[in-house]
Formats: structure tokens, C-alpha cells, sequence
């Protein structure tokens, strides 16, 4: 596998996402990462969970139900060291016909990254502006080595909610919504987001969280309307060292279970999705 390191001073996309094609050593990640897939058609019952864990476990398995979906991210890092920048996300993400499509967007002074994933099954091609064509992975391989969105787990913005919540509390209700506020541990959900945090900042290190919460918007019937995302966590950057990092993403959901405009769904079906194994 060819190796390319993205320099970049901080990783900015939480849920999903995409990476360059970098060989990660994980081996000393502090996590452990339990096997957490799903059949997303198993119904969460309260006997088997607190009402806290049940409430963020039933949006999670909503949307793992979903057969469609749109997902729509903006928002921006702030990382304060020795001087303060300033990184803008934006990120689409489409689920339609088996297939997920994410485009994910990052630009500052430092660095500019336009890279687009796309799931099928267990296997996931992967393109950054650097390539000419995908790189095809394993699901399994793919995560081990870049992280980013497991699209067989139960997740809120690409954090495991089966592991690291710690707290649930509704804070507003209307008649069209109902939003509560998940405070999560952030080093024991995001597992797939701190490889992908490392890979794609150049991190000498695995990020350590010290805040994460996430305001959800939910139906009646536990469908998520949109997400209010801050995290306030620590990197080791090689130029700038010790560095400081807060994220604020919102993520609007649309089009569930409609017909989706995926312009280029056919020739991902095209697609010869098949990995040929060599010496």
C-alpha cells in the first residue's frame, strides 16, 4: 500500500469521514475497541439499558435503519498553541441504494483537504484531490488503518454511544422536537475518530478529549433532526506542539428514506468491487 502523509495541524471532521492512504500503527491506542456491530433490525429494550443509554442507543439504531438519508456538516476547529487558527468544515453525506457517499471539505491558512469516501457492504473505496482514481480497502482494514465512520455501529456523529456516555438530559420540548444533550466521554466513544484525528493531523500522538457533548434533535419516533457537536480536546502537533482544539459542527439529516440525487451512483454500481489480494 502506497504511504502519503497529509501535513495538516489538526483534524476537523467527527463523523465521518475520509483519509489518505497511510499505513497507522494502532497498536498503542489507549482504547480497546469492542466489537460493537449491530443488526439494525434488533429492538433495544429498557430492561437491557438505563433510560439515558436507551435514549442515545434508539436515535443510533434509527439511523443505522435508515435505507436513505442526507447529511449536511458546517462548522470550524479553533486550535490555540503558540498563535490561534482557524480551520472551516463542510461535509455531505449521502446514503441511497446500499451505497453511503461522503464528501468532506477542510480549508485554513495551513492546509486545504477535499477528500470523498464511499461505503458499499464491507468494502470502501477512498479519493482525495491528490488521486486520479479510488483506492479500494476492506471495511476492516480501511478502519483500522485511517478510522473515521463505521457505518455497521451504533454511533452519533461517529461516537460509539454503546460505550462513554455519561450523561442524557432533555432540555427542550415542543411539539415538532424534542433536544437533549448527550455529555459523552470522548476517549472511550470516539476509538475510529482519535485514529482518524492522528492520521489525517499529523498528530504524534492519539488526541486526548477533555469535553464532548452533542445537542440532539429528535422526533417523537427518535429520528434525529439535526446535531449541535462541541469537543474540546488536546493534540501534539510536530511544529507546534502541545496544542489546544475546540469544535463546534452542526449536522442537519434530510431526505430520510427518500429518493436521493446521487450523481454518481452509477458508475459506483459500474464499480468492480472486488479486491484483488497480491504477494
Amino acid at each position: 500500500m502506497r504511504k502519503e502523509v497529509i501535513l495538516s495541524l489538526i483534524i476537523l471532521f467527527s463523523l465521518s469521514s475520509c483519509n489518505e492512504n497511510v499505513q497507522s500503527d494502532n497498536s498503542e491506542l489507549s482504547i480497546q475497541n469492542e466489537d460493537s456491530t449491530v443488526d439494525s433490525t434488533i429492538a433495544f429494550s429498557a430492561s437491557n439499558y438505563d433510560e439515558d443509554d436507551n435514549l442515545t442507543l434508539k436515535v443510533a439504531q434509527k439511523i443505522l435503519s435508515f435505507d436513505s438519508y442526507q447529511k449536511e456538516t458546517i462548522g470550524k476547529t479553533v486550535a490555540k498553541s503558540i498563535f490561534s487558527y482557524t480551520q472551516n468544515i463542510t461535509s455531505h453525506e449521502k446514503k441511497y441504494d446500499g451505497f453511503i457517499e461522503c464528501h468532506n471539505k477542510s480549508n485554513s491558512t495551513f492546509v486545504k483537504t477535499n477528500n470523498t469516501t464511499i461505503y458499499h457492504n464491507d468494502l470502501v473505496l477512498y479519493k482525495t484531490k491528490k488521486d486520479k482514481d479510488y483506492s479500494l480497502y476492506n471495511l476492516d482494514d480501511y478502519l483500522d488503518n485511517h478510522g473515521g465512520l463505521n457505518p455497521h455501529i451504533l454511533s452519533i456523529e461517529g461516537y460509539d454511544v454503546t460505550k462513554g456516555v455519561i450523561s442524557t438530559t432533555l432540555v427542550e420540548e415542543t411539539d415538532d422536537y424534542k433536544m437533549y444533550t448527550i455529555s459523552l466521554d470522548g476517549n472511550e466513544s470516539g476509538y475510529y475518530n482519535k485514529i482518524q484525528m492522528k492520521e489525517l493531523g499529523n498528530l504524534k500522538d492519539y488526541p486526548t478529549f477533555e469535553e464532548l457533548t452533542i445537542d440532539l434533535y429528535i422526533k417523537d419516533d427518535y429520528t434525529p433532526i439535526k446535531t449541535l457537536l462541541h469537543a474540546k480536546y488536546n493534540i501534539d502537533v510536530a511544529i507546534l506542539g502541545k496544542t489546544s482544539c475546540i469544535q463546534e459542527l452542526e449536522s442537519s439529516y434530510s431526505n430520510i428514506n427518500g429518493i436521493i440525487d446521487m450523481d454518481n451512483l452509477a458508475s459506483y454500481k459500474a464499480y468492480n468491487w472486488k479486491i484483488i489480494e497480491t504477494l
